[in-house]
C-alpha cells in the first residue's frame, strides 16, 4: 500500500450513515417539535438528522463542535458569515449578540451550487459562545428544496421561534446512535508482540466480514454502522461504515463532497483520480482518494477509501481526519491499521 495514501486517508465530516426501523434506536433529543438521531460524528462534529433522512436529501439538521483554533466567539461567528457569503454574490445574512448570555447568532441562507442535484436554498441559524480555551458552535440548518415565495415566508413566520428555540438549546452528550450492531472490539498481543484491539464486523450469521488492528491505547466504538477510531493524542479520527456493494461508490462520493463543504478549500488526489489496486490473491479492491484541506490557516489531510471484495454483499469505507501536522506522529500506527485490514 502506498504511504503517500496512507497518511492521506482521513475525513473532517460527514458519514452516510442507515437508519434503524422505527423503534430500533432512541432520539438525542427534540428540537422544534420533531426528533433528532444521531447520523454522524466524525472529527468531532456530531450531526443529527431527523428520523427516515439520509445526508443525500435531508429536511432539516442540527450538528454540534467544538474548536480551539480561537477563544474569541465573535470572531469565529463573524468567519462563519464571512464564509457563507463568500460562496455565493445572492448571500445575506445577520450576525447578532446576546450580552447577557454571550453568545453570538448568526442567519443567513444558501444556495446549491450551479447543477448540483436536487437543487435546494439551505437556511442556516449558528450559536456561537465561548467554551473552556476555545468555542463551541449549534448549528440548525433547514433545506427546501425548489424553494418559492412560500418557502421564504415560511423562513420569516419561524425565524424569530428558531433563534429563540437555538439561543437556549442544551447540547446533548456526544455518543453512537443506539441500535444493534454486528461487531465486536477484542484485545489481543500483534504480531510484534505490542497489545492492539482487533475490530471485528460480523454478519447475521456470526460470521465475519471484515476485521482490523487498533493500537491497545486508541479509542475505539463499534456502533450500529461500523466503529468510530481515534488516536491515542486525539490528532487522528478514522470511521468504518458499511454499505450494500451496489451503494459503495454512491456512497464514497456522497462522503468526499459532504467533507469538501466543511472547509474552505479541499482538494481531492492533486486533481486527478483515485488510486486503485486490486490484490489478485485475495480479490479485494482498494480504492483511495486523498485530499489536502484549508479551513482557518489550518492545513488538514483529508480522505475516504473503499475496500470492495469481489462477489461480496457488503464493502468497507475507511474515512479519515487529521491535521498536516500530526501525520509524522501516528505515521506508524496508521500504516500498522491500514495493513492489518482483511476482508472475510
Amino acid at each position: 500500500m502506498n504511504i503517500r495514501h496512507a497518511l492521506g486517508l482521513a475525513l473532517g465530516i460527514v458519514l452516510l450513515l442507515l437508519p434503524a426501523g422505527a423503534g430500533a434506536e432512541d432520539s438525542a433529543f427534540e428540537f422544534d417539535g420533531a426528533e433528532y438521531f444521531l447520523r454522524s460524528d466524525e472529527g468531532g462534529i456530531l450531526e443529527y438528522l431527523t428520523y427516515g433522512d439520509k445526508f443525500e436529501k435531508w429536511s432539516t439538521l442540527i450538528s454540534t463542535r467544538e474548536s480551539t483554533a480561537t477563544d474569541d466567539p465573535h470572531a469565529f461567528a463573524a468567519k462563519l458569515l464571512e464564509n457563507a457569503k463568500a460562496s455565493g454574490p445572492d448571500v445575506r445574512g445577520l450576525l447578532m449578540e446576546n450580552k447577557e448570555e454571550g453568545i453570538y447568532i448568526v442567519d443567513f441562507l444558501l444556495s446549491s451550487a450551479d447543477g448540483e442535484e436536487p437543487a435546494y436554498a439551505e437556511w442556516n441559524v449558528w450559536r456561537v459562545a465561548q467554551k473552556g480555551d476555545g468555542v463551541e458552535a449549534v448549528q440548525y440548518a433547514r433545506r427546501f428544496y425548489d424553494f418559492d415565495a412560500e418557502d421564504g415566508q415560511t423562513i420569516s413566520e419561524e425565524r424569530e421561534k428558531i433563534i429563540g428555540d437555538l439561543a437556549s438549546f442544551e447540547v446533548p452528550e456526544g455518543g453512537a446512535p443506539a441500535g444493534g450492531a454486528a461487531e465486536s472490539a477484542e484485545s489481543s498481543p500483534s504480531e510484534g508482540g505490542g497489545e492492539m484491539q482487533t475490530y471485528t464486523r460480523v454478519n447475521d450469521a456470526g460470521d465475519p466480514l471484515f476485521t482490523m488492528q487498533v493500537p491497545a491505547d486508541w479509542k475505539l466504538e463499534p456502533d450500529m454502522n461500523g466503529a468510530h477510531i481515534v488516536s491515542a493524542d486525539k490528532l487522528f479520527t478514522t470511521s468504518v461504515v458499511v454499505v450494500d456493494t451496489g451503494d459503495a461508490e454512491d456512497a464514497v462520493k456522497s462522503i468526499m463532497e459532504q467533507n469538501a463543504e466543511r472547509y474552505a478549500e479541499c482538494v481531492w488526489n492533486g486533481g486527478g483520480e483515485p488510486m486503485e489496486k486490486t490484490d489478485p490473491a485475495t480479490r479485494v479492491t482498494m480504492q483511495s482518494n486523498d485530499g489536502l484541506a484549508q479551513d482557518k490557516g489550518v492545513s488538514y489531510k483529508v480522505g475516504v477509501a473503499l475496500f470492495t471484495k469481489e462477489g461480496a454483499e457488503k464493502s468497507f469505507i475507511l474515512s479519515t481526519w487529521m491535521p498536516e501536522k500530526a501525520a509524522e506522529a501516528n505515521m506508524n500506527e496508521v500504516f500498522g491499521m491500514l495493513s492489518s485490514i482483511k476482508l472475510h
